[in-house]
């Protein structure tokens, strides 16, 4: 594609590699539409006019000494890829980064809307169907071993409520993954679970269990499309943002005070979790394709 520029990847090799999965996803899907793809670790090569860069703001600048940062022209020639959610530290790097980037996409319709309402420019660049996050492709091969798995950042809520689903997962497998954020987890983390080590976990587990980080109805995209790619069913917490899933439909949603008592009802409830596991796989693989991110990146 002649009139297509060579989109750099920018990463830190200290960053967390959950935000290394939804940069390669993006990569990934610019490669399939044929745009030259290159990467660069711990910097950003010379402008060039032909030259944009594509970045994780807040896992790139607090990683790395200044001398490592964009320059001005650097930042103008940026695609910041914004992936965090407001009322957070990192959220708060990323508008003040992203306030003078050339171009700004958030994968969050409440991220996005948040970067309006303070000024920036920023176009909604939704996570989809990413073939290398499916470990499934929509075959049951049998029984899943694992009944429930929860994988986040530690808080006190999501702890509390992991406490209050104790007597539910009595005598059941879970697979709790709660990890402290106060340093990033790279690749290569054998105490983390990402990549293929992650969606062969979900393709092993009938319900996946969403709390959110604070009280902000903040719809974690990232964890919920893992999921549905590889037929586990998320129970989450009510959030905003969902759609085209569909509450009821595509995943089965709750007050924080009740995902105990769904949690059971669910579990209890074979043929809900099949209905739901195939409809959200389905809506992923045929409606919502990574092409659409791409529109706005593009």
């Amino acid at each position: 594609m002649a009139d297509q520029p060579r989109i750099c990847l920018v990463s830190a090799s200290g960053q967390n590699v959950f935000f290394a999965e939804i940069l390669e996803a993006f990569g990934d899907a610019l490669r399939q539409h044929g745009v030259v793809v290159e990467e660069s670790v711990d910097c950003f090569p010379p402008a060039a006019p032909d030259l944009v860069y594509l970045y994780v703001p807040h896992e790139y600048h607090p990683l790395l000494h200044e001398m490592a940062h964009p320059t001005p022209t650097q930042l103008g020639r940026s695609v910041a890829l914004c992936t965090e959610q407001p009322g957070t530290s990192w959220f708060e790097i990323t508008c003040e980064i992203a306030a003078r980037a050339g171009a700004v996409v958030d994968i969050n319709a409440l991220g996005a809307r948040e970067m309006e309402q303070r000024g920036i420019e920023v176009e909604h660049a939704p996570l989809g169907y990413v073939p290398a996050w499916d470990a499934w492709h929509g075959r049951e091969a049998g029984e899943r071993s694992i009944d429930m798995a929860f994988l986040g950042g530690h808080t006190d809520r999501r702890a509390q409520i992991l406490a209050r689903c104790a007597p539910v997962l009595a005598g059941r497998r879970s697979a709790i993954h709660l990890v402290e954020s106060v340093q990033p987890h790279v690749a290569g983390n054998t105490s983390f679970l990402s990549h293929d080590r992650k969606w062969k976990l979900l393709a092993d587990t009938k319900i996946t269990l969403n709390v959110h980080r604070t009280p902000l109805a903040y719809m974690e995209w990232h964890r919920i499309v893992g999921a549905a790619l590889n037929g586990c069913v998320v129970l989450s917490e009510h959030s905003l943002g969902v759609a085209p899933f569909v509450p009821g439909e595509h995943f089965v949603s709750a007050s924080y005070d009740t995902l105990p008592e769904v949690l059971e009802g669910l579990l209890s409830d074979p043929d809900r979790q099949a209905a739901t596991r195939d409809a959200a796989y389905a809506l992923l693989r045929d409606r919502m394709p990574m092409s659409t991110a791409l529109d706005a990146v593009l």
